[in-house]
């Protein structure tokens, strides 16, 4: 005997499934305890109509969720402190923007880099280093860190907040 499914049943099938079951195992288990029904024309018919409603239903929401990652696409953002404590670590995919120099740079290339910036503007930051050079905060920083202790640049700002400027020659 035909029977569909209304529950999920170890061994047998899961809802909405159209099974083939023993004619005893139907009447006498199935359903009395209304796991499931006959599979007549009517049955079949309302099966087909809720399996194609539920079809409707995905490719709606599948549609809206394409529409609403296409708006956000190109949209990035640095959470505060109390989002990420409320989320909690996220592995995400790094950014293109750190191959922008397939090569490192050399401590000269730097440097170079950093004077001519500086003989254009007045002041220079760790931020604008990491953009012009195309590397993470970390070696930025040690970067210059190694051109302060090099007598190139001199911090004039506030430790939390430094400026850098070109070391006046003496």
């Amino acid at each position: 005997m035909k029977i569909i499914l209304l529950q999920d049943i170890k061994g047998v099938g899961k809802k909405d499934e159209v099974i083939n079951a023993s004619d005893g195992y139907a009447r006498n288990f199935l359903l009395p305890k209304k796991m499931g029904v006959e599979a007549n024309a009517e049955n079949m018919s309302k099966l087909k109509a809720k399996q194609d409603s539920n079809q409707y239903k995905k490719s709606v929401e599948k549609e809206k969720a394409e529409k609403i990652a296409e708006k956000l696409k190109n949209i990035t953002f640095r959470p505060d402190k109390a989002l990420r404590s409320e989320i909690g670590v996220l592995k995400v995919k790094p950014l293109k923007l750190r191959n922008l120099t397939k090569k490192r740079l050399t401590d000269d290339e730097v440097k170079q880099k950093v004077v001519n910036y500086l003989r254009k503007n007045e002041f220079i930051t760790r931020s604008v280093v990491q953009s012009i050079c195309g590397m993470t905060r970390t070696t930025a920083t040690r970067q210059i860190r190694r051109l302060c202790e090099e007598n190139v640049l001199v911090n004039k700002g506030l430790q939390k907040q430094p400026i850098y400027f070109l070391k006046e020659k003496e």
